[in-house]
């Protein structure tokens, strides 16, 4: 768990299939709804990328190409297009023999209190999102038009999946799949707010590159990280927000860094032992017993 920074049953099922070992039913259960909702996941995605390659996803792949995103990159992250229509998506999945209800656990379809359902995703450009094994556990989804925000029926630039078993967005960061391995090797992680940056980052090479998908990060991905490397750059927009997001982002750091020096006996916190001028770092040290 510690090593890969995973849930204690995605730990229990990997060493349970090295092992031969059969897991128990409460187990088994867990680990088969896990491998549902990957799997209705990675159903959308193909689904979703066929839509962009299409020409109702003409428009989100005239975007890319704005953005300077090349062929390659579309298929590395399996970038694709929801199309504003019916509930085209609902229909496929329901063809294909996934379960309804999967889907809603998944937050592909979405459920109103009457029982009416639809496709959650309509007229995005859709970046999916992966776990560090490359399993599909959510999605992101870009509006292609920038409405005002006082707009009738305004909806924001960017919406995820709400929280799943195997999804939250303050767990996750985009990239880690394709990343992961280059921050090991170097030693380094490099952290960007959008989609669309980490994945410039990884077509011109810096492949050690994730993203805190539009947020400052979070305790649970810092750990993530640190589990990886020991150094990181924080590469935030220079606008306000973004000052704002490296300041809540270095909190966050230095509060899994501290936890993890004081785990380990230290009589202060990382910050203050860096710090010469905080009040703490003046205390007289604590008299150890003999």
């Amino acid at each position: 768990m510690r090593h890969q920074n995973i849930e204690f049953g995605e730990a229990l099922r990997i060493l349970a299939q090295k092992a031969g070992v059969e897991l128990s039913q409460a187990s088994k259960q867990d680990s088969d709804k896990r491998s549902k909702l990957h799997a209705v996941n990675r159903l959308a995605a193909s689904w979703y990328q066929e839509r962009l390659k299409s020409s109702e996803g003409a428009a989100a792949m005239d975007y890319l190409k704005r953005r300077g995103v090349s062929p390659e990159m579309i298929d590395t992250f399996q970038l694709g297009y929801s199309p504003n229509r019916g509930n085209p998506l609902k229909n496929y999945l329901s063809g294909m023999g996934a379960s309804e209800a999967d889907a809603i656990e998944a937050g592909l379809i979405y459920r109103n209190d009457e029982g009416r359902t639809w496709d959650f995703f309509r007229d995005r450009l859709m970046f999916p999102i992966h776990d560090r094994q490359g399993n599909v556990i959510g999605f992101g989804g870009r509006q292609l038009t920038d409405p005002a925000p006082d707009a009738p029926g305004y909806n924001p630039k960017y919406i995820n999946t709400a929280a799943t078993p195997i999804f939250d967005k303050r767990s996750s960061l985009y990239g880690i799949h394709r990343a992961h391995s280059a921050i090991r090797e170097s030693n380094t992680g490099i952290i960007v707010e959008g989609y669309m940056d980490a994945i410039a980052a990884h077509q011109y090479g810096y492949t050690n590159v994730v993203a805190s998908m539009g947020t400052a990060l979070t305790e649970n991905q810092v750990s993530q990280l640190k589990s990886l490397a020991t150094n990181f750059i924080l590469a935030l927009d220079p606008d306000t927000a973004g000052q704002e997001a490296t300041l809540r982002s270095l909190e966050a750091s230095w509060k899994v860094i501290g936890d993890q020096s004081a785990s380990r006996g230290r009589s202060q916190g990382i910050l203050y032992q860096r710090d010469p001028h905080h009040p703490q770092h003046s205390r007289a040290p604590r008299r150890q017993r003999p």
